[in-house]
């Protein structure tokens, strides 16, 4: 069987080019079994390509293949455990968060009757769709909340949010957006009622010091009282509650909505 040099190197850069566009484009998602699959792939065109040099040359430099594919074999075996703790790190990420959501939407559940709850909705507003987690809608206002599952020490300064001393992703510019999209959605159905956005903290192995300087901060264990205790500019009644909560409800765009 021939192998052709430049057949093995095309496949080898056709790999490598298609991992690397999936990674720009942010679609690399993949299991740890396709990982390793591309990379055995990998693997067996470079021996392709070294077998190719040394049959086409029987005293070709085979101690150097040998050292090169020792060294392919380290770095195809430093990837795979890297790839394995972020992967690790996302996963747990992933279920922190989603366990905080599902925390801050059982306490939200005894805000009483007097509320209407959205959780996890996606909403379109002239084609433009934002995630929220929680929208309650009470008679003192409209409020949305973004969950964070963060842990340690979180501290708010004028230059952002830090943890243990590190800067990490301020959550206020992403609330800034969805407190767009909602005075969006309701001024288009001629609605005009205040829009609180909070940020809140859903783990409990953290400490809170300082507070965004747009948004009401809190724990999950102070959401329902600062809600209750928000001073709104105008008192909704009965009927703009159901007015309000039919116009949101309106503009999910998600299946997954879940109303109390």
């Amino acid at each position: 069987m021939r192998y052709s040099r430049q057949t093995d190197m095309e496949g080898l850069f056709k790999i490598i080019k298609l991992l690397v566009d999936s990674k720009r484009a942010g679609t690399w998602k993949l299991s740890h079994s396709c990982l390793v699959l591309g990379l055995i792939l990998v693997i067996t065109g470079f021996i392709g390509f070294c077998t190719n040099m040394f049959i086409r040359n029987n005293h070709g430099p085979l101690f150097l293949c040998i050292l090169m594919f020792g060294c392919l074999l380290t770095i195809v075996f430093s990837i795979i455990v890297r790839f394995q703790s972020m992967s690790s790190h996302s996963r747990s990420a992933e279920e922190a968060g989603k366990k905080g959501e599902q925390h801050i939407a059982h306490q939200l559940a005894f805000l009483g009757d007097d509320y209407k709850v959205f959780n996890h909705v996606f909403v379109n507003i002239k084609g433009e769709q934002q995630e929220i987690d929680h929208i309650v809608v009470g008679p003192n206002g409209i409020f949305h909340i973004e969950s964070k599952a963060y842990s340690g020490n979180l501290t708010f300064t004028s230059t952002g949010l830090s943890k243990d001393g590190q800067s990490i992703e301020d959550p206020t510019g992403q609330v800034y957006r969805h407190q767009f999209i909602m005075e969006s959605i309701l001024k288009n159905s001629g609605l005009n009622c205040d829009v609180a956005g909070v940020i809140c903290f859903s783990n409990p192995n953290s400490t809170l010091n300082g507070c965004s300087p747009a948004f009401i901060t809190c724990k999950v264990d102070r959401l329902i009282h600062l809600i209750k205790v928000d001073q709104s500019k105008t008192l909704l009644d009965s009927s703009s509650i159901k007015q309000i909560a039919d116009c949101i409800e309106r503009s999910i765009v998600n299946d997954n909505t879940k109303m109390k």
